[in-house]
């Protein structure tokens, strides 16, 4: 029998749009107060964020594949982590990691002087 890998919705959002939208085996991400573990079927919570590297681990493909790490640098915001869905709102956030980019879809930062509104 395949072992079977528990996952949760992930999702990141900041004001310039969604930054990912993924299943998880576990999230470790900056809260005001510490690093926070998230693994399926966690408490409900909500808390403050600080700035930092939050890591997402993704759900592997088969038994044999180890699962991939997305890291992403978020500053600050806020996560909601409720019915198995932890939504990320960070007040900025970048993907650290450059093989990702069709998995991660990364909004262009507005030009000086515009608007996000504008720059979309």
């Amino acid at each position: 029998m395949p072992a079977v890998h528990p996952e949760f919705r992930c999702v990141v959002v900041s004001p310039l749009g969604k930054l990912l939208d993924c299943k998880a085996t576990s999230v470790v991400f900056p809260a005001h107060d510490g690093k926070v573990g998230i693994l399926y079927n966690h408490i409900p919570m909500f808390c403050k964020l600080d700035r930092g590297v939050m890591k997402i681990t993704g759900v592997p493909p088969d038994v044999d594949t180890p699962p991939q790490v997305t890291s992403v640098f978020i500053e600050g915001g806020f996560a909601l982590l409720a019915a198995n869905v932890l939504t990320i709102m960070a007040s900025d956030a970048a993907s650290l990691d450059d093989d990702n980019t069709e998995e991660m879809h990364l909004s262009k930062r507005p030009k000086a002087g515009k608007s996000a509104a504008v720059a979309r």
